[in-house]
């Protein structure tokens, strides 16, 4: 009945000219109008403070294209659809809350700036508001699914991966060396060193081919690396077969194990060293090469 009322009051140019402020005000939270203008015509609506100008009900539709109504917005229930066309802001987007922006399901979501090119050209800028100066603050975290992080830029610039990284490896020769204990620089077997760039490293693998069989026994060939301080071992066993040990020839893969201190966790810019620590199998040693030395970056 408000409807009705409504539109017995309003003067007759208001149709196909559109209604202006001092036409439709509404004072009533529970208020609802409805009004057609021709193209070019103003809607003004207006409320005192605190009530309802407009109230636009649970998938109802403002149409941009007429009838058509291809190009429309409003609120599915869960969130505010923009159908049809893209949504265009021309100034800043504030968000107040943790709040997530989604894709169409089945939809890529892109992304893209437009800079001209040049030697300052910037196509996205990620920016924290805050400064963020802890060691584990993150300005960017990638994740696959949801809550598993596949990759993370820290606070400092680093990059960390939860892909496997190979820090160095040791050569041992073209066909191999068989090993035997031995420090740096050079008795037994010799070492491999390496110093760490401005970000801390984890070991988690050793993978190498053994070109010639260790003799057996029950013992365990030992590799381990140290930064003086923290050692992390890598433990092959002489009686068990490739992957996991060296009693026949063929490519191996034995984990880390944590040793003292923090273990295979090393701080940023740590000197490490890699030696044979224990030549402990039966009669010969294992002949390898191509050590690798696993980890991911943190």
């Amino acid at each position: 009945m408000r409807k009705l009322i409504l539109f017995c009051l309003l003067p007759a140019a208001a149709y196909g000219q559109g209604l202006n402020r001092s036409q439709v005000t509404s004072t009533n939270s529970a208020a609802s109008y409805t009004a057609t203008s021709t193209s070019g015509a103003d809607f003004i609506a207006s409320a005192t403070s605190g009530n309802k100008a407009i109230q636009i009900i649970q998938n109802s539709k403002i149409c941009m294209n007429g009838a058509a109504c291809t190009t429309s917005i409003y609120y599915d229930g869960n969130y505010l659809q923009v159908a049809g066309q893209g949504l265009f802001v021309g100034g800043n987007a504030g968000f107040t809350g943790a709040y997530s922006w989604y894709a169409a399901s089945g939809q890529p979501f892109n992304i893209q700036g437009q800079p001209n090119d040049g030697s300052t050209a910037v196509a996205l800028n990620v920016i924290s508001a805050n400064t963020l100066s802890n060691a584990t603050a993150k300005i960017a975290s990638f994740q696959n699914p949801a809550s598993t992080e596949k990759a993370a830029v820290y606070a400092n610039g680093s990059i960390k991966s939860a892909t496997e990284h190979t820090l160095m490896t040791w050569g041992l020769g073209a066909t191999g060396t068989a090993l035997a204990t031995g420090s740096c620089p050079a008795t037994g077997t010799g070492c491999i060193a390496s110093i760490l760039p401005a970000q801390a490293f984890t070991f988690t693998a050793i993978t190498a081919e053994a070109s010639v069989a260790s003799g057996g026994g029950a013992a365990n060939t030992v590799i381990t690396c140290t930064d003086a301080t923290n050692t992390c071992t890598f433990t092959i066993p002489c009686n068990s077969a490739p992957p996991n040990g060296t009693s026949s020839a063929g490519p191996i893969r034995i984990s880390a194990a944590n040793g003292a201190g923090t273990g295979c966790v090393y701080a940023a810019s740590a000197s490490l060293t890699c030696s044979v620590t224990t030549a402990g199998c039966t009669t010969t040693q294992p002949t390898m090469h191509d050590i690798q030395f696993k980890g991911t970056w943190q």
